[in-house]
């Protein structure tokens, strides 16, 4: 039976202190640019639960928030120090965030109305 895929301790250094300084101006600017993305590509229509595969600092997160977009926003994000970032947003809308192994996603199929996985896919391993 094969083993299930894991991030490689090289990536989980790489991330283990990336968010340590909080939520950042420049993840926040290049936020404005992804959410208009989203909602031009949603056409604004309704989600009501979304889930961000990757969500860093919740820089996405907090902007889908801002626009009414998602009444359960929920995060994945490898780093523990991203999640904490995420947290310390204090995005209304959040539900959870939490860290995750990169690979399974805790949440059963088709519950989320909307999954996001942005700049995330060129940092898979596998």
């Amino acid at each position: 039976m094969s083993q299930p895929a894991q991030v490689s301790d090289e990536l989980l250094e790489n991330y283990t202190d990336y968010y340590k300084s909080g939520p950042s101006q420049w993840r926040d600017i290049g936020a404005d640019g992804k959410l208009m993305n989203i909602l031009g590509l949603c056409d604004r229509n309704a989600c009501s639960s979304i889930l961000e595969v990757g969500c860093g600092d919740g820089a996405i997160l907090q902007k889908l928030s801002e626009n009414d977009f998602g009444e359960k926003l929920h995060g994945l994000e490898i780093s523990a120090t991203g999640v904490e970032a995420a947290k310390k947003r204090n995005i209304s809308t959040l539900s959870d965030v939490k860290v995750f192994d990169g690979y399974t996603i805790p949440y059963a199929d088709k519950s989320m109305d909307l999954v996001i996985l942005c700049h995330v896919l060129e940092h898979a391993e596998h």
